[in-house]
């Protein structure tokens, strides 16, 4: 059986004036740096502030750590 850490990852994806910035370079950068750590991206999903409104997204990462 295999062993994993998780991780979670809070993306905002607001401004200063609270405008959606959705910039893919951004996420895309942020992402990487944690893939390059050996962990993998399994969910990602917009954290809500209630009335459907979103300013950042959450990021679940797992990394094997070894076998039981």
């Amino acid at each position: 059986m295999e062993k994993f850490e998780y991780k979670t990852f809070i993306l905002n994806t607001t401004n200063k004036w609270g405008s959606v910035k959705l910039d893919s370079s951004e996420i895309d950068t942020a992402l990487n740096v944690h893939g390059k750590s050996g962990y993998e991206l399994v969910n990602i999903f917009p954290a809500s502030k209630g009335f459907g409104e979103s300013g950042q997204l959450v990021c679940i990462f797992k990394k094997r750590i070894g076998i039981l």
